[in-house]
């Protein structure tokens, strides 16, 4: 009979910024866009990218950075709702006289047919907490095939974000 330490096998919770690593993650792996960011809201006044998954010149630049909670909300309010999602187009929405807030532009091609994604476009999902206030704000860009995302995917990463924001909200009760 072999006895061993047990406690290696045992399944383990992640903390969260691991648990948002990983959400971000399997949406570029799985929803098809090269870019995923997470933003928590650290205080009534900061929002801090603490999760960055693709290029690593886009982890570098964006994550840590932070921005002022008055900005995101600016930026959520100026935008299109996609359902839970919020769709920033280019073409009706000058990001740059929205907010100030730290960003990173894709050297993609852009292209006057509406139904491709522009290097300007902007997609964020809001994670909202069960008594409706923002614990955060997940954005993708540079969805796989150059264009922008049909119903499935926007459903899907809408479920994404509930998720995220469960983590999140589950996290802060537990602290």
């Amino acid at each position: 009979m072999v006895v061993g330490d047990l406690s290696d096998n045992r399944p383990r919770a992640l903390d969260l910024p691991a648990m948002l690593d990983v959400l971000a993650q399997t949406i570029v792996n799985a929803l098809g866009f090269e870019v995923a960011v997470v933003n928590i809201v650290e205080s009534a006044r900061r929002v801090v990218a603490v999760s960055v998954a693709g290029p690593a010149e886009v982890r570098h630049h964006i994550l840590g950075s932070s921005g002022t909670l008055s900005n995101w909300r600016r930026l959520l309010d100026s935008g299109q709702g996609w359902g839970r999602l919020v769709f920033i187009d280019h073409a009706v929405v000058d990001y740059d006289d929205v907010c100030d807030l730290t960003s990173w532009v894709p050297d993609v091609d852009a292209s006057d047919d509406p139904g491709v994604w522009h290097p300007d476009d902007v997609l964020l999902a809001p994670l909202w907490s069960s008594d409706g206030s923002l614990l955060g704000v997940l954005s993708v860009d540079l969805p796989r095939g150059g264009r922008r995302p049909d119903d499935d995917t926007r459903t899907s990463l809408e479920a994404f974000a509930v998720s995220a924001a469960l983590a999140v909200e589950h996290a802060t009760l537990r602290a």
